[in-house]
Protein backbone atom coordinates (compact mmCIF):
# COMPACT_ATOMS: atom_id res chain seq x y z
CA UNK A 1 0.00 0.00 0.00
CA UNK A 2 1.43 3.65 -0.68
CA UNK A 3 1.15 4.33 3.30
CA UNK A 4 4.01 1.66 3.47
CA UNK A 5 5.63 2.29 0.38
CA UNK A 6 9.10 3.92 1.60
CA UNK A 7 9.06 6.39 -0.75
CA UNK A 8 9.08 10.11 -0.20
CA UNK A 9 6.49 10.89 -3.29
CA UNK A 10 3.73 8.83 -1.55
CA UNK A 11 4.88 8.50 2.09
CA UNK A 12 6.04 10.81 4.55
CA UNK A 13 9.63 10.91 5.59
CA UNK A 14 10.78 9.62 8.91
CA UNK A 15 12.11 11.80 10.55
CA UNK A 16 15.48 11.58 12.71
CA UNK A 17 14.71 10.14 16.42
CA UNK A 18 10.60 9.42 15.15
CA UNK A 19 9.89 5.56 14.19
CA UNK A 20 7.25 3.71 11.82
CA UNK A 21 5.71 0.83 11.60
CA UNK A 22 5.33 -1.03 8.15
CA UNK A 23 2.51 -3.04 7.12
CA UNK A 24 2.08 -5.40 4.01
CA UNK A 25 1.01 -8.25 2.60
CA UNK A 26 3.28 -10.78 1.53
CA UNK A 27 1.97 -12.77 -1.20
CA UNK A 28 4.37 -13.30 -3.39
CA UNK A 29 7.23 -15.69 -2.71
CA UNK A 30 10.89 -14.56 -3.18
CA UNK A 31 13.67 -12.93 -2.12
CA UNK A 32 13.30 -8.90 -1.78
CA UNK A 33 15.15 -6.41 0.29
CA UNK A 34 14.73 -3.30 2.04
CA UNK A 35 16.31 -0.25 2.10
CA UNK A 36 16.09 3.95 2.69
CA UNK A 37 14.59 6.27 -0.18
CA UNK A 38 15.90 8.88 1.41
CA UNK A 39 19.88 9.79 0.66
CA UNK A 40 20.08 6.11 -0.12
CA UNK A 41 23.36 6.69 -1.80
CA UNK A 42 24.97 7.12 1.92
CA UNK A 43 22.33 5.33 3.95
CA UNK A 44 22.40 2.04 1.93
CA UNK A 45 26.66 2.22 1.93
CA UNK A 46 26.53 2.83 5.26
CA UNK A 47 25.03 -0.65 5.70
CA UNK A 48 21.04 0.72 6.24
CA UNK A 49 19.42 -2.44 4.45
CA UNK A 50 17.95 -6.03 5.20
CA UNK A 51 16.54 -9.01 3.25
CA UNK A 52 13.21 -10.20 3.37
CA UNK A 53 12.57 -13.98 2.56
CA UNK A 54 9.35 -15.16 1.71
CA UNK A 55 8.73 -18.71 1.55
CA UNK A 56 7.06 -21.14 -1.08
CA UNK A 57 4.35 -23.23 0.01
CA UNK A 58 6.46 -26.39 -1.35
CA UNK A 59 10.50 -25.92 -0.66
CA UNK A 60 12.76 -26.97 -2.99
CA UNK A 61 14.73 -30.03 -1.47
CA UNK A 62 18.50 -28.78 -1.26
CA UNK A 63 20.60 -29.40 1.87
CA UNK A 64 21.49 -25.38 2.52
CA UNK A 65 19.48 -22.42 1.49
CA UNK A 66 21.60 -19.49 2.04
CA UNK A 67 20.99 -15.56 1.17
CA UNK A 68 24.12 -13.08 0.19
CA UNK A 69 23.90 -9.42 0.21
CA UNK A 70 26.35 -8.24 -2.21
CA UNK A 71 27.67 -4.65 -1.69
CA UNK A 72 30.76 -2.83 -2.27
CA UNK A 73 31.85 0.49 -0.18
CA UNK A 74 34.55 3.08 -0.86
CA UNK A 75 36.90 3.26 2.12
CA UNK A 76 39.93 5.32 2.47
CA UNK A 77 43.23 4.03 3.96
CA UNK A 78 41.92 5.06 7.36
CA UNK A 79 38.99 2.36 6.83
CA UNK A 80 36.84 5.19 6.93
CA UNK A 81 33.98 5.70 4.24
CA UNK A 82 35.01 8.32 1.84
CA UNK A 83 33.51 11.48 1.67
CA UNK A 84 34.35 12.34 -2.05
CA UNK A 85 32.62 12.30 -4.53
CA UNK A 86 34.40 11.82 -8.38
CA UNK A 87 32.66 12.84 -11.67
CA UNK A 88 32.67 9.01 -12.83
CA UNK A 89 31.05 8.42 -9.34
CA UNK A 90 28.16 10.56 -10.70
CA UNK A 91 28.32 8.61 -13.91
CA UNK A 92 28.41 5.16 -12.77
CA UNK A 93 27.14 5.08 -9.34
CA UNK A 94 29.29 5.40 -6.56
CA UNK A 95 31.88 2.44 -7.17
CA UNK A 96 33.63 0.95 -3.86
CA UNK A 97 36.88 -0.53 -3.52
CA UNK A 98 35.93 -3.31 -1.23
CA UNK A 99 33.96 -5.80 -2.05
CA UNK A 100 31.37 -7.59 0.48
CA UNK A 101 29.28 -10.36 1.49
CA UNK A 102 26.44 -10.03 4.12
CA UNK A 103 28.89 -7.41 5.51
CA UNK A 104 32.29 -9.05 5.58
CA UNK A 105 35.26 -9.05 3.18
CA UNK A 106 36.70 -11.91 1.70
CA UNK A 107 34.49 -14.15 3.77
CA UNK A 108 34.56 -18.19 4.12
CA UNK A 109 31.97 -20.55 4.44
CA UNK A 110 32.10 -24.21 4.84
CA UNK A 111 29.83 -26.21 1.85
CA UNK A 112 29.68 -30.37 1.40
CA UNK A 113 31.15 -32.85 -1.16
CA UNK A 114 27.89 -33.21 -3.59
CA UNK A 115 25.67 -30.66 -1.67
CA UNK A 116 22.46 -29.28 -3.83
CA UNK A 117 22.62 -25.70 -2.62
CA UNK A 118 20.11 -22.88 -2.93
CA UNK A 119 22.18 -19.19 -3.29
CA UNK A 120 19.85 -16.10 -3.22
CA UNK A 121 21.88 -13.09 -4.60
CA UNK A 122 20.71 -9.67 -3.51
CA UNK A 123 22.71 -6.80 -5.21
CA UNK A 124 22.47 -3.80 -2.88
CA UNK A 125 25.15 -1.97 -4.58
CA UNK A 126 25.14 1.73 -5.29
CA UNK A 127 26.21 0.94 -8.67
CA UNK A 128 28.54 -2.34 -9.32
CA UNK A 129 27.65 -4.98 -11.59
CA UNK A 130 28.10 -7.97 -10.04
CA UNK A 131 29.07 -10.77 -12.90
CA UNK A 132 29.82 -13.41 -10.73
CA UNK A 133 31.20 -17.34 -11.21
CA UNK A 134 31.82 -19.84 -9.41
CA UNK A 135 35.40 -21.73 -10.04
CA UNK A 136 34.76 -24.97 -12.34
CA UNK A 137 30.73 -24.83 -11.35
CA UNK A 138 27.78 -23.89 -13.07
CA UNK A 139 24.86 -22.24 -11.67
CA UNK A 140 21.25 -23.42 -12.28
CA UNK A 141 18.87 -20.14 -12.10
CA UNK A 142 15.64 -21.14 -10.68
CA UNK A 143 14.18 -17.72 -9.56
CA UNK A 144 14.65 -13.52 -10.03
CA UNK A 145 13.26 -10.73 -8.37
CA UNK A 146 9.18 -11.74 -9.04
CA UNK A 147 9.50 -15.33 -7.67
CA UNK A 148 10.79 -19.10 -8.94
CA UNK A 149 10.82 -19.18 -12.90
CA UNK A 150 8.79 -21.25 -15.29
CA UNK A 151 11.77 -22.74 -17.01
CA UNK A 152 14.98 -22.74 -14.82
CA UNK A 153 18.27 -22.36 -16.66
CA UNK A 154 22.27 -22.79 -16.53
CA UNK A 155 24.81 -20.54 -16.90
CA UNK A 156 28.55 -20.32 -16.08
CA UNK A 157 28.39 -16.82 -15.34
CA UNK A 158 25.40 -14.38 -13.81
CA UNK A 159 24.76 -10.69 -14.09
CA UNK A 160 23.72 -9.30 -11.61
CA UNK A 161 22.69 -5.26 -11.67
CA UNK A 162 22.12 -3.06 -8.78
CA UNK A 163 18.89 -3.86 -7.03
CA UNK A 164 18.16 -7.03 -8.62
CA UNK A 165 17.79 -10.60 -6.92
CA UNK A 166 18.62 -13.83 -8.02
CA UNK A 167 18.08 -17.20 -6.88
CA UNK A 168 20.61 -20.17 -8.44
CA UNK A 169 20.76 -24.07 -7.14
CA UNK A 170 24.56 -24.68 -7.45
CA UNK A 171 26.12 -28.92 -6.52
CA UNK A 172 29.46 -28.86 -5.17
CA UNK A 173 31.30 -31.35 -7.23
CA UNK A 174 34.82 -30.84 -5.89
CA UNK A 175 36.34 -32.86 -3.14
CA UNK A 176 37.23 -32.36 0.44
CA UNK A 177 39.93 -29.69 1.30
CA UNK A 178 39.54 -27.88 -1.59
CA UNK A 179 38.36 -23.76 -1.77
CA UNK A 180 36.35 -22.73 -4.12
CA UNK A 181 36.43 -18.82 -5.17
CA UNK A 182 33.04 -16.98 -5.74
CA UNK A 183 34.44 -13.92 -8.21
CA UNK A 184 32.96 -11.17 -9.78
CA UNK A 185 34.31 -10.54 -13.31
CA UNK A 186 34.47 -7.02 -14.98
CA UNK A 187 30.86 -5.75 -16.50
CA UNK A 188 32.02 -2.71 -19.15
CA UNK A 189 28.32 -0.87 -18.69
CA UNK A 190 29.63 1.63 -20.79
CA UNK A 191 32.43 4.53 -21.05
CA UNK A 192 35.01 1.87 -21.36
CA UNK A 193 36.02 1.51 -17.55
CA UNK A 194 39.24 -0.26 -17.40
CA UNK A 195 39.12 -3.96 -16.26
CA UNK A 196 40.52 -4.80 -12.96
CA UNK A 197 40.25 -8.58 -13.33
CA UNK A 198 38.18 -10.66 -11.13
CA UNK A 199 37.48 -9.70 -7.64
CA UNK A 200 37.12 -12.54 -4.77
CA UNK A 201 33.48 -12.27 -3.62
CA UNK A 202 33.78 -14.90 -1.04
CA UNK A 203 35.43 -18.80 -0.33
CA UNK A 204 33.77 -21.52 -0.28
CA UNK A 205 35.53 -24.28 1.77
CA UNK A 206 34.30 -28.29 0.92
CA UNK A 207 34.15 -30.35 4.47
CA UNK A 208 32.54 -33.54 4.54
CA UNK A 209 30.21 -35.88 2.39
CA UNK A 210 25.96 -34.14 2.23
CA UNK A 211 23.45 -36.27 2.32
CA UNK A 212 21.37 -36.90 -0.18
CA UNK A 213 18.06 -34.94 -0.75
CA UNK A 214 15.04 -35.12 -2.63
CA UNK A 215 15.12 -34.86 -6.43
CA UNK A 216 14.44 -31.90 -8.16
CA UNK A 217 10.52 -31.09 -8.64
CA UNK A 218 9.87 -31.37 -12.28
CA UNK A 219 8.34 -27.61 -12.48
CA UNK A 220 9.21 -24.56 -10.29
CA UNK A 221 7.49 -21.41 -11.07
CA UNK A 222 4.30 -20.88 -12.86
CA UNK A 223 4.26 -19.28 -16.92
CA UNK A 224 3.55 -15.59 -16.66
CA UNK A 225 0.15 -14.84 -17.24
CA UNK A 226 0.00 -11.18 -18.62
CA UNK A 227 -2.53 -11.18 -21.64
CA UNK A 228 -1.57 -7.71 -23.32
CA UNK A 229 -4.82 -6.21 -25.61
CA UNK A 230 -3.31 -4.77 -29.31
CA UNK A 231 -4.97 -1.48 -28.08
CA UNK A 232 -2.85 -1.29 -25.49
CA UNK A 233 -1.08 1.75 -24.45
CA UNK A 234 2.46 2.14 -24.92
CA UNK A 235 4.79 4.62 -23.32
CA UNK A 236 7.59 5.98 -24.13
CA UNK A 237 10.55 6.71 -21.95
CA UNK A 238 13.86 8.01 -22.93
CA UNK A 239 16.34 7.79 -20.88
CA UNK A 240 19.73 10.36 -21.93
CA UNK A 241 22.87 11.12 -20.67
CA UNK A 242 24.85 15.08 -20.70
CA UNK A 243 28.40 14.39 -20.07
CA UNK A 244 30.25 17.47 -18.96
CA UNK A 245 33.63 18.65 -20.35
CA UNK A 246 33.52 21.97 -17.68
CA UNK A 247 34.53 20.23 -14.72
CA UNK A 248 30.86 20.24 -13.89
CA UNK A 249 29.13 16.59 -12.69
CA UNK A 250 27.43 15.34 -15.79
CA UNK A 251 23.53 15.21 -15.91
CA UNK A 252 21.06 12.01 -16.61
CA UNK A 253 17.62 12.62 -17.75
CA UNK A 254 14.02 10.91 -18.40
CA UNK A 255 12.32 11.98 -20.94
CA UNK A 256 14.11 15.86 -21.01
CA UNK A 257 13.59 16.41 -17.74
CA UNK A 258 16.50 16.16 -14.63
CA UNK A 259 16.15 14.92 -11.29
CA UNK A 260 14.09 16.17 -9.30
CA UNK A 261 12.09 17.63 -11.96
CA UNK A 262 10.91 13.96 -12.96
CA UNK A 263 8.30 13.53 -15.45
CA UNK A 264 4.74 12.33 -13.59
CA UNK A 265 2.96 9.44 -14.74
CA UNK A 266 -0.66 8.89 -13.97
CA UNK A 267 -2.61 5.28 -14.51
CA UNK A 268 -5.89 3.77 -13.24
CA UNK A 269 -5.01 0.68 -11.32
CA UNK A 270 -5.97 -2.93 -13.24
CA UNK A 271 -5.18 -1.11 -16.78
CA UNK A 272 -2.26 -3.32 -18.49
CA UNK A 273 0.36 -1.29 -20.87
CA UNK A 274 3.69 -1.19 -22.18
CA UNK A 275 6.04 0.96 -21.39
CA UNK A 276 9.15 1.22 -23.96
CA UNK A 277 12.27 2.26 -22.52
CA UNK A 278 14.88 4.24 -24.69
CA UNK A 279 18.48 4.01 -23.34
CA UNK A 280 20.03 6.27 -25.69
CA UNK A 281 22.92 7.17 -23.02
CA UNK A 282 26.53 5.61 -23.59
CA UNK A 283 25.69 3.25 -20.94
CA UNK A 284 23.49 0.27 -19.20
CA UNK A 285 20.92 1.32 -17.03
CA UNK A 286 19.08 -0.51 -14.33
CA UNK A 287 16.07 0.45 -14.63
CA UNK A 288 13.40 -0.19 -11.15
CA UNK A 289 9.27 -0.47 -10.99
CA UNK A 290 8.66 0.25 -7.82
CA UNK A 291 5.69 -2.12 -5.79
CA UNK A 292 4.71 -3.96 -8.96
CA UNK A 293 6.19 -6.67 -11.52
CA UNK A 294 6.39 -6.51 -15.03
CA UNK A 295 7.25 -8.94 -18.26
CA UNK A 296 9.89 -8.06 -20.17
CA UNK A 297 8.79 -8.03 -24.18
CA UNK A 298 11.80 -7.53 -26.33
CA UNK A 299 15.31 -6.00 -26.20
CA UNK A 300 15.60 -4.22 -29.31
CA UNK A 301 12.78 -6.61 -31.03
CA UNK A 302 14.24 -9.90 -29.64
CA UNK A 303 12.20 -11.66 -27.26
CA UNK A 304 13.79 -12.34 -23.80
CA UNK A 305 15.67 -15.88 -23.94
CA UNK A 306 14.22 -16.87 -20.37
CA UNK A 307 11.36 -15.65 -18.77
CA UNK A 308 9.48 -14.07 -15.20
CA UNK A 309 8.36 -11.59 -13.29
CA UNK A 310 10.92 -8.92 -13.11
CA UNK A 311 10.78 -5.38 -10.65
CA UNK A 312 14.50 -4.98 -11.70
CA UNK A 313 16.15 -4.97 -15.12
CA UNK A 314 19.29 -3.87 -17.25
CA UNK A 315 18.82 -1.31 -19.86
CA UNK A 316 21.46 -2.01 -22.43
CA UNK A 317 23.20 1.26 -23.65
CA UNK A 318 21.95 2.46 -27.14
CA UNK A 319 19.10 -0.40 -26.75
CA UNK A 320 15.04 -0.35 -26.28
CA UNK A 321 13.58 -2.23 -24.15
CA UNK A 322 10.09 -3.26 -23.69
CA UNK A 323 8.05 -4.63 -20.83
CA UNK A 324 4.08 -5.45 -19.95
CA UNK A 325 2.68 -4.47 -17.01
CA UNK A 326 -0.29 -4.06 -14.84
CA UNK A 327 -1.37 -1.94 -12.46
CA UNK A 328 -2.35 -3.22 -8.53
CA UNK A 329 -4.23 -1.65 -6.50
CA UNK A 330 -2.38 1.86 -4.96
Amino acid sequence: PNGSDGTPSVQAEIEPGESFDYTFHADDAGTFWYHPHVRSDEQVERGLYGVVRVREDAETPVNADRTFVLDDVKLEASGELSSETSPLDVMLGRQGNVILANGARGGQLTVRKGARERWRFVNSANGRYFNLRLQRHEFQVIGWDGGLLAEPYTTETLLIAPGERYEILVTIDEGEGTKLKLETLHYDRGHNVPDPGPKLVFTALVEGKASRVEALPDTFGEPIDLPVSEDALERSIELAEEERHDGEFPRFFINGQAFPEVPTIEAQPGDTEIWRIDNVSEMDHPFHLHGMFFKVLDVDGVPPEHEGWKDTVNIPKKQTLRFAVRYGEP
